[in-house]
């Protein structure tokens, strides 16, 4: 059976309830110009399930939590890179190749202001 990487996607979650200890944080917050952001990748898998057809599946890093959005775009897509890298390793254990791990697409957190498209 060989198991075929179909996409990555890396997401971002959004939770601006932190921040009550300094008021001019939490003004910011409150504005929406700054919150805390997690990010994950997930990948996409699919194998043959019979007659043709394929069964999709998901796997996913183990993520990192409480990462403040306005950390900086370097930060983030260093956060991004180990979070690959995470899944990568997570692929394996599961015995999926992952020799053209770079030719796979990978997709950024939609129109986010706080991540980076890959």
């Amino acid at each position: 059976m060989k198991v075929r990487i179909e996409k990555v996607k890396v997401h971002a979650v959004y939770d601006d309830s932190y921040g009550k200890d300094h008021l001019k944080r939490m003004e910011s917050y409150a504005d929406r110009n700054v919150c805390f952001v997690g990010i994950y990748a997930v990948a996409e898998v699919t194998y043959p399930c019979g007659q043709g057809s394929r069964r999709l599946e998901t796997l996913q890093s183990s993520g990192l939590w409480g990462i403040e959005s306005d950390s900086g775009a370097d930060y983030i897509a260093e956060i991004v890179s180990e979070e690959l890298a995470d899944l990568e390793e997570h692929l394996k254990n599961f015995g999926i190749e992952v020799t053209d791990w770079t030719k796979i697409p990978k997709e950024g957190a939609g129109n986010s202001k706080y991540i980076l498209n890959l």
